[in-house]
């Protein structure tokens, strides 16, 4: 019956505009980014790396659509709070590349990660970071989206797979083991079905449009959820809300 009840719809020639990536991890996240988004989804796709100038992977004929994956050069969320020179950079040479910042779409991707970030500094970000593309006050805009316990969690949701983990160690191990890595327009839309399934049940969370306007509710009562269960169970509920931005961006959609 689940299937009848989380219709997913794929929309794969959805113009996107600008969007921008702030990853925590060198390999794993903007691994997963490109995957979704120039192997599945056929945009351009530019990297910036540290001390670097942007790498353009992809060549295609319609230049409206970017989509730039900045790796972070510390994995801590306060670095990002603390709005770190080198994000500052980054934009600045997004800028001389003709991306105009201001006018993308930016999501904020990090793992929920009990050693480096503290729920306290979390909620913040959630607060502040809560519109991919309006900002709370007149500073940076984005929308932060979490991994619990990291990215990894995005192929157990593609792959229907409800196994739950304490640490990112764990998973990746167990991720390696199950040679999950490998992405599709089908496993997207399944992975999408699968997130709505779990905000359902685990959450009592019925996502709706409007939801994408202002994320911070729904954000912060995962987290509180997932920390209450963290603590009592010693894993977490494995959930990735990379797929969000999919939702956010209209190239995936409720039916």
């Amino acid at each position: 019956s689940a299937v009848f009840r989380y219709m997913v719809r794929l929309n794969k020639d959805k113009s996107i505009g600008n969007v921008i990536f702030i990853v925590e991890g060198k390999r794993k996240e903007p691994q997963i980014i490109r995957n979704i988004f120039e192997k599945v989804l056929g945009y351009n796709i530019y990297q910036y790396n540290k001390n670097e100038d942007i790498i353009k992977l992809k060549k295609d004929k319609n230049n409206y659509d970017k989509v730039v994956i900045i790796t972070n050069n510390k994995p801590q969320l306060s670095c990002v709070l603390n709005e770190t020179e080198f994000i500052q950079k980054a934009f600045e040479t997004l800028r001389k590349n003709n991306l105009d910042v201001y006018d993308s779409a930016i999501y904020y991707i990090f793992d929920r990660d009990f050693e480096s970030n503290s729920s306290h500094v979390i909620t913040k970000l959630m607060n502040r970071f809560n519109n991919s593309r309006e900002s709370v006050d007149f500073e940076m805009h984005g929308l932060l989206l979490m991994s619990y316990p990291c990215v990894e969690s995005l192929h157990f949701n593609c792959n229907n797979d409800d196994c739950e983990f304490s640490s990112s160690e764990e998973i990746k191990k167990y991720s390696n083991i199950k040679k999950y890595n490998h992405i599709s327009e089908e496993r997207i839309v399944k992975g999408a079905e699968k997130l709505i399934e779990i905000l359902d049940k685990k959450f009592s969370i019925k996502l709706i449009d409007s939801d994408f306007d202002d994320f911070k509710t729904v954000n912060k009562d995962i987290l509180k959820i997932e920390d209450e269960y963290y603590l009592n169970n010693n894993v977490f509920i494995t959930l990735s809300l990379v797929l969000i931005s999919l939702f956010d961006l209209n190239i995936l959609e409720l039916e």
